[in-house]
């Protein structure tokens, strides 16, 4: 009986209680989102930002689009690019 009183009086108990269940909630939930979860790499870009990865201009964007080395996916009139097959885009240009 003494025990109850002492963590009843100690509110420092009942917080570190209080975050430990939040701790394996969070927990719980990370590993439940990270099968889930949504990489940078499928991201679309457009053809600035895709020509200043590669290093390119985007004329020469445009000529390995022209020579299927790099794919370009349209949406309406607007053209992007996605950004895993641009970080792969050097590999496939080097072994053509």
């Amino acid at each position: 009986m003494v025990q109850k009183k002492e963590n009843q009086a100690n509110p420092f108990v009942s917080i570190e209680t209080r975050l430990d269940g939040l701790e394996q909630l969070i927990g719980d939930k990370f590993e439940e989102l990270k099968g889930c979860q949504s990489f940078p790499e499928d991201r679309y870009v457009d053809q600035n930002e895709a020509s200043n990865i590669l290093g390119i201009s985007t004329v020469t964007l445009w000529t390995y689009e022209k020579k299927g080395l790099i794919k370009v996916y349209r949406f309406g009139t607007v053209k992007r690019y996605r950004l895993s097959e641009v970080l792969n885009a050097p590999k496939l240009i080097l072994t053509k």
